[in-house]
């Protein structure tokens, strides 16, 4: 899994329970995300990280990076523990797996500038494509702009943006728009009579 980007901010998830010293811990975290699947938005976890922690006194930590609500799954298995620990907890532990929703901090504040910022980047790819269905209507407007138009869609597509897991069937869509220009514009064409037929033509086919 690829570690979380160092310009995120420091998470420190906290816990304690009734575990002898020396007690190791999986600590699974996901974090909420949408899904386009067939034109409907559906909500899903993604995974976020995982580490082992060790009980002192009781208590246990995680420090890893991120921003947004996260769940965590804490795990108590058998083959991260010493002989002598992995009996005593045979006998005294009957739970082997706990869930926690975590809010992060200022999330709504967080949340409500990252759809600002979704909102500009859709009305930004909204725009470009304004820009080429009016260089689209006459052939040599198009042939003069059309390697300006390639570049400026590669730099949309590369553009790395801050809380993707906010609103992320929306930023997929907005991905999907830009890329589809990439991998089309080459095959346009006009029809005899000057206009722009589209993105294939379906007499070259034949």
């Amino acid at each position: 899994m690829e570690p979380p980007p160092s310009g995120l901010p420091i998470l420190r998830f906290k816990g304690a329970g009734p575990f002898p010293d020396g007690t190791v811990l999986r600590i699974d975290l996901y974090q909420p995300v949408e899904v386009d699947v067939e034109g409907r938005i559906e909500p899903r976890h993604a995974e976020a990280g995982s580490s082992l922690v060790r009980v002192h006194s009781g208590k246990f930590e995680l420090e890893t990076r991120g921003e947004g609500i996260f769940k965590a799954r804490v795990f108590l298995q058998g083959e991260f523990q010493t002989g002598s620990l992995r009996k005593t907890l045979a006998r005294e532990s009957s739970a082997r797996k706990w869930e926690f929703e975590l809010p992060g901090t200022d999330t709504l504040s967080r949340l409500q500038l990252e759809l600002e910022s979704v909102r500009l980047q859709i009305a930004e790819v909204q725009e470009f494509y304004s820009r080429v269905e009016a260089a689209c209507r006459n052939r040599h407007d198009w042939e003069g702009r059309s390697k300006e138009f390639l570049t400026e869609a590669s730099t949309l597509l590369r553009r790395e943006t801050r809380g993707e897991a906010i609103c992320t069937a929306a930023r997929a869509d907005r991905r999907d728009a830009v890329g589809w220009f990439l991998r089309n514009s080459q095959h346009f064409y006009w029809r005899p009579d000057g206009s722009f037929g589209g993105a294939f033509d379906p007499e070259a086919l034949e």
